[in-house]
């Protein structure tokens, strides 16, 4: 098989990239919620990008949205690869926001992951002359902590960080300061969703930062989780301070509630309150055995990743980006 990435048997290729990540995986995943377990989560993640290899749906619905100048649909089907440093590697082109200006290759998952910058240097290469129909800009692979490969060279950097708790180990944890303070109450509307979008705005004209950070979610999908109970209007000091929601999901091998949204008010910003926020959302989650709460921060937000670890989450690794 070449490097154009024509078909294979995805079944095949499901389980060496299932059985490849088990001993990718930072070790605390196995603990939480055993290798057999482990296992089947790893698979329905990972499920969804195999079929991409050869799904019209999915490279249909990818070139409408993101239409590049002489690519046909077929191109934007996910790779099945042998990537120097990699050994094979299920990859395909990405749109950072689905801004066309930011294309990426994504190395989805491996059956090895690189220890030094000359075997990255090299994967750089050949996924350059693979996907120069899109000009990627950036390559992005998933690492667990404690990798050896680290961003030392000009361009790279670390962008969002997976952390997790399970929810049981998360609510014996102490109360954050400002616990006390905060009500959670189950939204039953989006009435609240002017309130929700000028909060946001609010957050970016004093830390426009946070555009690079996070997204205005859609009042659509914010009405999907009221509708499952998954979201909560916050209160500090009984006044409305913002929301809060929760989504179910699985991804790189973590089973539960994934962290959606969490927005505070300007009059609530700035107080050290989320952490709390979280600490009283665990209360609200379920705690059967191995639940767990997880989600993604960027690595400069440094505030949302110190709430996030006062409250017990972990650091299980986060993706590298480096440039084409």
């Amino acid at each position: 098989m070449d490097m154009t990435g024509v078909s294979a048997d995805t079944g095949e290729v499901l389980e060496r990239l299932v059985s490849a990540k088990l001993g990718q995986c930072d070790s605390i995943l196995e603990r939480w919620y055993g290798p057999a377990a482990l296992r089947t989560q790893l698979a329905a993640w990972l499920s969804n990008e195999v079929e991409r290899l050869d799904s019209e749906e999915f490279s249909n619905g990818f070139a409408e949205h993101c239409p590049v100048l002489g690519a046909t649909p077929s191109d934007y089907r996910n790779r099945w690869l042998r990537v120097p440093g990699f050994g094979w590697a299920l990859t395909g082109i990405r749109f950072w926001g689905l801004d066309l200006n930011r294309p990426f290759v994504a190395i989805v998952a491996s059956t090895k992951l690189p220890t030094d910058q000359a075997d990255l240097a090299s994967a750089v290469a050949s996924l350059r002359s693979v996907y120069s129909l899109f000009t990627p800009k950036h390559v992005r692979l998933f690492l667990p902590p404690r990798a050896p490969l680290q961003p030392v060279r000009t361009g790279q950097f670390w962008e969002k960080r997976f952390l997790a708790g399970r929810i049981g180990r998360l609510r014996s944890t102490p109360k954050p300061g400002g616990y006390d303070r905060l009500t959670l109450s189950a939204a039953p509307d989006t009435s609240f969703y002017p309130r929700y979008q000028k909060a946001f705005q609010d957050l970016l004209v004093t830390s426009p930062q946070h555009s690079e950070y996070t997204r205005l979610e859609s009042e659509e999908d914010l009405a999907e989780l009221t509708r499952h109970g998954r979201l909560f209007e916050i209160f500090a000091d009984d006044r409305w301070a913002g929301v809060t929601a929760v989504d179910r999901e699985c991804e790189e091998g973590l089973l539960g509630y994934w962290m959606v949204e969490i927005i505070l008010e300007s009059h609530a910003r700035g107080r050290g309150l989320g952490a709390a926020v979280q600490r009283q959302l665990i209360e609200w989650l379920p705690s059967a055995p191995g639940e767990t709460l997880f989600g993604t921060i960027d690595s400069r937000n440094l505030a949302a990743i110190a709430a996030a670890s006062r409250v017990g989450r972990t650091d299980i690794g986060g993706y590298f980006w480096t440039p084409v």
